[in-house]
């Protein structure tokens, strides 16, 4: 996997102190043991890092307001390489992972 970065790097975007840098994690934890007990065919590193970026973004973006979601989405651009390749000017809460374990853009649907 690429480096990792802290839940103290995105949680400095928040708006809001009503929720603990705990709840966030578990919650993505959470989301992502769901989608990886259903994905059996999930087996590589890049795979699974794809879905934890995706389920820590479903998780921030409620706290996130338009110009923070930009920020965030900067910084994961310099934390991973995992990210959606696409040269538009739109962000990574633009985008989910399918069956196939690739970025789509939420439009696709």
């Amino acid at each position: 996997m690429e480096k990792l970065f802290s839940i103290n790097e995105y949680l400095k975007y928040f708006r809001s102190t009503y929720y603990s840098e705990t709840s966030f994690f578990s919650i993505t934890l959470r989301l992502l043991d769901a989608i990886l007990r259903e994905n059996t065919h999930i087996t590589t590193d890049i795979h699974v890092e794809r879905f934890f970026i995706f389920c820590l973004t479903f998780v921030v973006k409620i706290v996130l307001n338009p110009d923070e979601q930009k920020s965030y989405s900067d910084l994961l651009k310099t934390l991973t390489s995992v990210l959606p390749d696409d040269d538009r000017e739109i962000s990574v809460f633009d985008y989910y992972v399918d069956e196939s374990c690739e970025w789509d853009p939420w439009t696709a649907k």
